[in-house]
């Protein structure tokens, strides 16, 4: 079964068919003692959707960090070995390859994870990059693997080979991670045999392609689990990269346009393109600059969906002839996708500056005392029917048999309730 999450819902997909699942969110699930099992009821009692829009395809991440895993392939470890001698750090990676311990760095949010076609990021700063292929675990929060899909751990090794404590400079930046399509829900381990395949599409040509086995893969994906765990928790689950055993010649090095699919047997395609960095902040160049349009340009926008139709655009410029090269070449720089995010993601969002602006709950609060955002409108003193309630209930037979966890319930939800009207107040 492959989970899929899209701007419609979360769907399971088992032999060809879709259906829905009906789940607050993949957090939800992540943290479900069975989900396998709980999958497999969705797809036994429910029916099958007629269509799933795959160009609704979003990252299957919710509240979830990314980590990675490095040097696990003797292909990588000869790679680093080459890209950092003149730095003296050849030996360094050698030890990491034999040594009992892994490897294993932080990657990302769900924020700066990109997901199905989307653009990973170029570091403006970087010379040389590539994208590196990985089987990706979705780990519980009991450190159990019950998922696997594709990640890209794009990397900057023209910066890591100046000295292994850039590390986090040349892995760990906006888009620099994407992960999909979907996430293959299996208990049991993948087969050693599972193969990884990386092709890089320059102008509709093949310009680099490559495959793999995890019979290569030097650490077992239960042994990095392991060590990531180690007095670390993770109340959402995580994602662990497993590392890349894929590496281009030293004398490639990512081109604006070229299109990156990642394949893993059972799990799909995971398809990327690729923006620069100086293309993203390009607007920099331009402070004051007004955008203009007639009033009927406006107009037409307005009626035929704004941004929404522009992103359609986008998406269908390769069939559009000259018209379709042009605009391609001119709004490569946006991204008119709408964006979709869940109080965590939005709140770290805007804490980062990646976001101008946003609605939310009473956690806004706290980023505002830290003087991270300003709260331009509060719901304080309006009608109370307008606000969002939540409810909790329990029948009389429950109530009966277990008072104490009855009234623990009862008391912490009072304290919260407290607190929260004593932030509330501050607005």
């Amino acid at each position: 079964m492959i989970l899929y999450r899209t701007t419609d819902g979360l769907f399971v997909e088992q032999d060809g068919r879709f259906y829905r699942v009906f789940a607050e969110s993949l957090d939800a699930l992540v943290v479900l003692d069975d989900l396998q099992g709980f999958l497999r009821s969705v797809v036994d009692q429910g029916d099958a959707v007629p269509h799933v829009d795959t160009s609704k395809l979003l990252a299957p991440i919710g509240s979830q960090e990314v980590w990675a895993s490095g040097v696990t392939y003797y292909r990588s470890r000869s790679a680093r070995i080459e890209e950092s001698k003149a730095a003296g750090g050849g030996d360094f990676y050698d030890r990491v390859y034999s040594a009992e311990r892994p490897e294993l760095f932080f990657k990302a949010v769900a924020h700066k994870v990109v997901g199905p076609n989307g653009k990973v990021r170029i570091r403006r700063d970087a010379t040389w990059s590539v994208p590196e292929p990985e089987l990706t675990l979705l780990v519980n929060p009991s450190a159990q693997i019950i998922g696997y899909t594709i990640g890209n751990d794009m990397s900057s090794r023209d910066i890591e080979g100046l000295n292994p404590l850039y590390l986090p400079q040349a892995k760990v930046y906006d888009q620099s991670c994407s992960l999909g399509p979907g996430i293959l829900i299996r208990n049991e381990p993948l087969p050693s045999s599972t193969c990884i395949r990386l092709d890089i599409l320059r102008s509709e040509e093949s310009g680099f392609s490559a495959t793999i086995t995890l019979e290569e893969l030097k650490r077992s994906p239960a042994t990095l689990v392991e060590y990531l765990f180690r007095d670390q928790s993770f109340p959402w689950g995580c994602f662990l990269l497993t590392g890349t055993g894929i590496v281009p010649p030293d004398s490639f090095t990512l081109q604006r346009a070229d299109e990156i699919r990642i394949t893993i047997d059972k799990i799909g395609t995971l398809v990327n393109t690729h923006s620069n960095g100086d293309h993203c902040f390009g607007n920099e160049l331009v402070v004051g600059a007004e955008i203009i349009a007639s009033k009927a340009c406006a107009e037409e926008l307005q009626h035929d969906g704004g941004a929404n139709r522009l992103a359609e655009m986008q998406r269908n410029a390769s069939q559009m002839g000259d018209v379709g090269k042009f605009f391609a070449r001119i709004f490569a720089p946006f991204d008119f996708q709408g964006i979709n995010m869940d109080e965590a993601s939005t709140n770290a969002a805007l804490a980062t500056g990646n976001i101008d602006a946003a609605f939310g709950n009473f956690g806004l609060l706290l980023l505002e005392r830290q003087g991270l955002v300003k709260i331009i409108y509060t719901t304080k003193g309006d009608n109370p029917s307008f606000e969002r309630q939540g409810t909790l209930i329990a029948d009389d037979g429950f109530v009966s048999r277990n008072p104490e966890i009855t009234q623990k319930i009862v008391t912490f939800i009072i304290r919260k309730t407290n607190r929260i009207n004593a932030g509330w107040s501050l607005t």
